[in-house]
């Protein structure tokens, strides 16, 4: 894996991280208002976790 590559994965799981998302996220968003795609809502995104109320 070349340090660039690196540095946008976790070591441990190989899955993207942070930098990934934050690289990724203007690209998909640009792509989303190109195509007309819903805004997030005014407080950002909330992601359900079983268990937890909110």
């Amino acid at each position: 894996m070349n340090p660039p590559e690196a540095a946008r994965t976790d070591p441990l799981t190989g899955l993207d991280n942070r930098r990934a998302l934050e690289e990724a996220f203007p690209l998909v968003l640009r792509e989303a208002r190109s195509l007309g795609k819903p805004h997030p809502p005014e407080g950002g995104l909330r992601a359900h976790v079983p268990g937890q109320e909110g």
